[in-house]
């Protein structure tokens, strides 16, 4: 009996001292690092690009409020290499954005290292192992992007118009409905009896209040909630400096175009005005003044109820897609991160039988877990396949010098070189994917610079 207890200490002490790296250390990555350390590992090491909001606190409780505002982790997963990959046994991935998980898959793929991924959609989920030339990578199947929109990603920094139609039913909600902690609009709530300064140093945040009793304490003043969403809010935004190391950073609203409009008389407009705005871009002051008209009726339609989000009548397309919203479950995020630790344990054992990927489903009629064996027939895709050759044919009379390096861009090759093999040989191309040639050479076509077939 001492002999087996004795041959599991030191199998468990062998697991333990593994190096790990966790990308990701939002709702996934919180849970997964709470399990992993309870498990007795200790050298983790985590990455992640994203800043703490007030709404993560709930549900990512590694976080505080004195957390507010700074990164999640100190380093950021563009900012490593192949070598930075090599140091660690096994990587596990809680990352939502599919670009991303692309990317740590094939990071991975190349360094040979072990890779669960962890991904949860509401009550759905999912745990994948990967691992190169034994079970199908990330690539291997087509990643659509998703119609669903996960309620944390839409805050801090909206990039399609979609972000921008969840933020405004979120902001309805908040206003005007039942508070919902997921669907908070700001980066911040106000701080009570303090104007909002944006000081170079995120401060933390004591007794918040809400935007709804924001709202209630100045009779819904069109002007305090307008200031606080585009100019408080944006200020504070602007305060955290990593944000827009790599993006335009946001500009607060200038608030004498909303008293210039506040100024005109709204009475006066007639419908058929107001319906052909549909079809044109609004000015600045049109939108201050639809502002302030749908801030007074709702006002008077929540005095007795909080109104609700009718998100099953059709009227426009952005109803659909304000319907769409995913939040984010903390039990979904607890059991994914339990698997992918029970995965990471197979991986050790190098218990292949358990390499199957398992799926979460709160679909009636089907098993809350269901197991998929791993597949025994790896065709490969264009990342993991052993012989690493794409044949691309061109038009060389309209494609340009330029449009090369977007092609090994798009294919992700790591440090592609493009020749042109002429008399006088001639390196296009480097793999930092910049061109050799001038500006202007870039833009010519294939057949200007004497190439006549390329494939």
């Amino acid at each position: 009996m001492m002999g087996e207890n004795e041959e599991f200490l030191n199998m468990y002490h062998s697991f333990t001292s593994k190096k790990l790296l966790v990308v990701g250390a939002g709702g996934i990555g919180c849970e997964l690092l709470k399990t992993l350390v309870l498990s007795g590992f200790a050298d983790i090491e985590v990455i992640d690009m994203d800043t703490i909001e007030v709404t993560n606190l709930n549900r990512q409780f590694l976080f505080r409020k004195e957390h507010v505002g700074l990164s999640k982790a100190k380093v950021r997963i563009r900012e490593f290499n192949v070598n930075y990959f090599k140091k660690f046994t096994a990587v596990l991935n809680c990352l939502d954005n599919i670009e991303a998980r692309s990317h740590v898959n094939r990071m991975c793929l190349i360094c040979r290292l072990p890779l669960i991924d962890g991904g949860s959609l509401g009550r759905k989920g999912q745990v994948d192992v990967i691992i190169r030339n034994v079970t199908e990578c990330f690539d291997c199947h087509k990643h659509s992007p998703t119609h669903d929109y996960p309620s944390c990603t839409i805050r801090n920094t909206p990039t399609e118009p979609a972000h921008c139609v969840i933020w405004a039913q979120h902001l309805f909600n908040q206003l005007f409905g039942e508070i919902n902690l997921d669907q908070d609009v700001s980066p911040e709530s106000l701080v009570t009896g303090e104007e909002f300064e944006a000081t170079p140093q995120v401060q933390p945040l004591t007794n918040v209040i809400s935007l709804q009793e924001l709202a209630k304490n100045h009779n819904y003043d069109p002007e305090v909630i307008i200031k606080k969403l585009f100019v408080n809010d944006i200020e504070y935004l602007r305060t955290m400096e990593k944000l827009w190391e790599d993006r335009q950073p946001p500009t607060p609203l200038n608030l004498r175009w909303f008293r210039i409009g506040l100024d005109e008389n709204l009475q006066g407009t007639e419908e058929k005005d107001w319906e052909s705005r549909d079809q044109s871009v609004w000015t600045l002051k049109e939108c201050f003044k639809v502002a302030v008209s749908c801030l007074a009726q709702l006002k008077e339609r929540a005095k007795n109820a909080p109104l609700v989000w009718q998100k099953k009548i059709p009227r426009f397309e952005a109803e659909t897609i304000a319907g769409r919203v995913v939040p984010a479950i903390v039990s979904t995020n607890a059991v994914v991160a339990g698997l992918m630790v029970l995965k990471l344990y197979a991986v050790l054992e190098r218990r292949k039988d358990f390499y199957g990927s398992v799926a979460i489903s709160s679909q009636e009629g089907m098993p809350r877990f269901l197991s998929i064996a791993p597949s025994t027939e790896i065709t490969g895709c264009e990342y993991c396949v052993a012989v690493k050759e794409v044949e691309v044919s061109l038009n060389v009379s309209t494609f340009t010098v330029e449009n090369l390096g977007k092609i090994a861009k798009e294919l992700s090759v790591m440090k592609p070189e493009i020749m042109l093999e002429v008399a006088s040989p001639r390196l296009l191309f480097a793999h930092d994917f910049k061109c050799s040639l001038s500006a202007e050479e870039g833009k010519k076509t294939l057949s200007e610079i004497s190439v006549d077939f390329v494939k």
